[in-house]
């Protein structure tokens, strides 16, 4: 929960080596703290508020979290890859659909434009964004951001974001294997120059290669491309028995379940008042978490 390449807003501040984006395994525990970061802390600002059991003797199943951390950071298991979203679209969604709950997915899809990656990179195509947000699942293609720098004494692909839960060492190992096998021709260096200010790993061109074609060649080959599986898959309350099971649900229904989530809860709070009020409430709660925790979108989206 610190690791800023994982989650696109992470839970704990760490002190410590906590791994890195180039694979770097983490130090020993007894070598390690952490504490809560703000947006932490605002999730369990609620948290003395039971959402599931009247019964102060009985384990509550469900935190009462005021920040939809299921979407903004995503969930992963064999039959979940929930990716992480931007705070603001979610909270811009969550917003409308309070306003107009008959709203349609296309609707919610100009609030929430897709994924938004901790690691930036590309989305291409817009037919997967729609389905996994229509029918909860769905495949997108991510590709690494890249700048072509040219000079008089030679060209260079300089890779700044790579796609989502790739190892930046790996990839790199990826393209020198391919290079050495020569099924990627064209390349003259391969070095990683990312420091603390982030990532950049360079390609150095032969004279007279054509970056483009050469680009086409590594996104084909090497995860400078990948496909990333969504299935929106969360556990919720079976209405026959009450227990709780997995299901698959459009991102409509996500949110329609976080905004009931937190009526519950602030109904308890406040001593059940009037739904209006509640809503009201919960509108303020989330332009406020919109207000103190949201940024800028990292991932860019392209048509094609």
């Amino acid at each position: 929960m610190t690791q800023d390449f994982e989650l696109r807003y992470p839970l704990l501040e760490g002190n410590g080596n906590f791994g890195s984006i180039h694979g770097d395994p983490a130090a020993d525990a007894n070598y390690t703290e952490a504490c809560l970061t703000p947006l932490g802390a605002a999730m369990v600002a609620d948290g003395h508020t039971s959402v599931d059991a009247g019964d102060p003797t009985i384990e509550p199943g469900a935190l009462p979290s005021n920040v939809p951390n299921l979407l903004v950071n995503g969930a992963f298991t064999n039959a979940t890859h929930i990716p992480p979203h931007n705070i603001r679209e979610v909270v811009s969604a969550l917003t409308h659909l309070i306003d107009h709950p008959d709203a349609t997915a296309s609707d919610l899809q100009a609030h929430i434009k897709g994924p938004d990656f901790p690691t930036g990179a590309c989305i291409h195509g817009l037919t997967g964004i729609r389905d996994y947000q229509e029918t909860g699942r769905g495949e997108i293609t991510i590709r690494a951001r890249t700048e072509i720098e040219t000079s008089q004494d030679a060209t260079q692909i300089i890779i700044t974001d790579i796609p989502y839960r790739v190892s930046a060492s790996s990839l790199i190992e990826r393209i020198a294997c391919e290079v050495r096998g020569r099924r990627i021709e064209g390349v003259s260096d391969l070095r990683d120059e990312s420091d603390r200010d982030g990532l950049r790993m360079v390609i150095g061109l032969k004279p007279g290669v054509n970056p483009d074609a050469l680009l086409r060649d590594l996104y084909a080959r090497t995860t400078m491309q990948s496909t990333f599986t969504i299935a929106l898959v969360a556990l919720v309350a079976d209405p026959q028995t009450g227990k709780r099971v997995a299901r698959t649900m459009s991102l409509k229904e996500l949110l329609e379940r976080y905004i009931a989530h937190r009526d519950e809860a602030i109904a308890r709070r406040t001593n059940d008042v009037d739904r209006a009020l509640r809503m009201e409430i919960l509108r303020e709660e989330l332009r406020r978490v919109a207000a103190t925790f949201g940024d800028r979108r990292r991932t860019q989206i392209t048509h094609s």
